[in-house]
């Protein structure tokens, strides 16, 4: 196993942080599981992260970040600075001293709680300085500091085949920054640096796109995208929004300015920005104020007629849930009618959203905004949608409304309008419509059919009789089978409703109009229903 090297320079840097963060105790464990011989593995990658596995009461993998320290991990979760952590140092250190003088120094400065004067460490206040390069309030410094350690690590990346690896990476790493400060600010950094990062990913696709196969950047741009995306979320989830939009405007018109310019520079976007936009002015940058300054700044990108169109539709997008966030729906509805906008998923969701708040009034705007495009949406999206509107007529007492939905729906709405004539106790208009469109009782609901037998058996003979004459005009003798399988049903239901004699009658006639089939005869003698 070959060691991988870094510069005595790098090691100097190390041994500093190392020196700071870990305790003696820690160190001398490390120390002794690299006298005990417990590297497997260890070997360093494009990314300057050392990867390593140490055999101690089992083996265990980690990851020290030479770039941030903060972001290092190790499998054994024990501390944030652990044994293995200090015996990957000792094996680094090793290349260019010996770590028992290291370990050494450090006793004997702890002993006498002076700090080494040895060239390889640095005085304390300077490692504390670096840890601490960047602060919360120092908010100015955010993007100077985040572009130059993004492009250090880019310069770095030279494997175009990892790209998605190389940008989960810089988010880890550009993240650790932050490691030391207050969970709340943790988490409103964590979202700057998606953004960002995810920023820098659309700039790299748009310039090198041709320079990957087609499914290679399909799949890589999903998975970045789901990913940042899942990243977008968890920070938000956990930033007070209260303290958020009062004490910490600043961050979030950074935050809105930065979505701002990630797709103000592009027309044809590798990432999903309206959905990220959406999610976070829905669940964080709610304020009226910032809302309704940025519905009139995404209104003048509509309006613009210099604007490429899929910029604006996107806009539009944008500006759709603003307004509908703001109470204003029909300016939400007028946008969503831009020609390269599909309207469905996006009023699919404000439906559910007024469904489950119970704001039926707004719930019925959008029911009847929806319904022109709603044989377009998802099976999932479809049945949803009716079933929130079948709520919104029993709580409005408006079963007209929700009758005409499902006729202008037929044939899709087929099963939710023949259960609603039912549950609307319309059962003969029930049978006419099966009458009137032709559908064979095989076709039908199980259920519904049992549900009109049981209310009245005659209701559904007249579907049998229709279904057993739409057969005989076949004239095969597939159909005849078909045929003899209907009057065998009927048969039941005439029995059951004592009226056997009727049914005897029809088959003698039904035989007799159709003596010359000699196919059909033979199916009906099988059947044995002639007597």
């Amino acid at each position: 196993m070959e060691d991988p090297y870094i510069s005595r320079e790098a090691v100097a840097v190390l041994g500093s942080k190392v020196e700071s963060l870990f305790s003696l105790e820690t160190l001398q464990e490390g120390f002794q599981l690299l006298n005990n011989g417990a590297f497997k593995h260890i070997w360093i990658d494009d990314f300057f992260i050392v990867h390593a596995i140490l055999t101690d009461d089992r083996d265990y993998k980690l990851q020290l970040d030479l770039d941030f320290f903060l972001a290092s991990e190790c499998a054994c979760q024990t501390t944030k600075h652990c044994r293995h952590m200090a015996a990957v140092f000792f094996k680094l250190y090793s290349q260019h001293g010996q770590p028992e003088l290291w370990l050494t120094q450090v006793r004997t400065a702890h002993a006498s709680t002076l700090l080494p004067t040895s060239p390889t460490f640095r005085p304390q206040h300077m490692v504390i300085k670096e840890l601490h390069e960047l602060s919360f309030e120092a908010f100015g410094q955010w993007s100077v500091l985040l572009e130059k350690e993004y492009d250090k690590l880019y310069r770095r990346s030279n494997d175009r085949f990892r790209i998605d690896i190389f940008y989960f990476t810089a988010y880890k790493k550009l993240c650790a920054f932050a490691d030391h400060w207050e969970p709340s600010e943790v988490a409103i950094f964590r979202l700057y640096v998606a953004i960002f990062v995810l920023m820098k990913a659309e700039r790299h696709f748009d310039k090198l796109t041709q320079d990957y196969p087609h499914s290679y950047y399909n799949k890589v741009t999903i998975d970045l995208n789901d990913h940042f995306l899942d990243k977008i979320m968890d920070a938000v989830q956990r930033i007070d929004t209260d303290v958020f939009q009062k004490e910490q405007r600043v961050y979030g018109e950074a935050i809105r300015d930065l979505i701002r310019q990630a797709e103000a520079t592009h027309s044809q976007t590798s990432f999903d920005w309206v959905s990220i936009q959406r999610y976070l002015w829905t669940h964080l940058l709610f304020d009226a104020t910032w809302m309704s300054i940025e519905s009139e700044y995404l209104h003048s990108i509509v309006n613009d007629s210099e604007v490429a169109p899929s910029t604006a539709s996107h806009a539009a997008m944008t500006a759709t849930q603003l307004y509908w966030l703001l109470g204003n729906d029909e300016e939400a509805m007028r946008l969503l009618s831009h020609p390269l906008i599909s309207p469905v998923h996006i009023a699919a969701s404000y439906v559910e959203a007024h469904y489950k708040s119970g704001a039926w009034d707004r719930l019925g705007k959008w029911l009847t905004f929806i319904l022109p495009y709603l044989r377009r949406a998802s099976a999932d999206q479809f049945h949803r949608v009716l079933s929130y509107w079948r709520e919104h007529a029993k709580q409005t007492n408006n079963d007209s409304s929700f009758r005409h939905a499902l006729m202008t729906l037929l044939p899709r709405s087929y099963p939710q309008f023949t259960d609603f004539l039912l549950k609307t106790n319309q059962y003969e208009e029930w049978v006419y419509f099966h009458l009137l469109n032709g559908v064979t009782p095989s076709k039908i609901d199980r259920a519904q059919l049992k549900q009109v037998e049981s209310r009245d058996v005659h209701m559904v003979l007249p579907i049998y009789h229709h279904a057993v004459e739409r057969q005989m005009a076949l004239r095969n003798r597939t159909a005849y089978r078909e045929s003899v399988k209907l009057l065998k049903k009927m048969k039941e239901y005439y029995t059951t409703a004592n009226d056997s004699g009727r049914f005897d009658m029809f088959i003698r006639e039904l035989s007799a109009k159709h003596q010359r089939l000699h196919a059909f005869q033979e199916e009906l003698e099988k059947g044995r229903l002639l007597r």
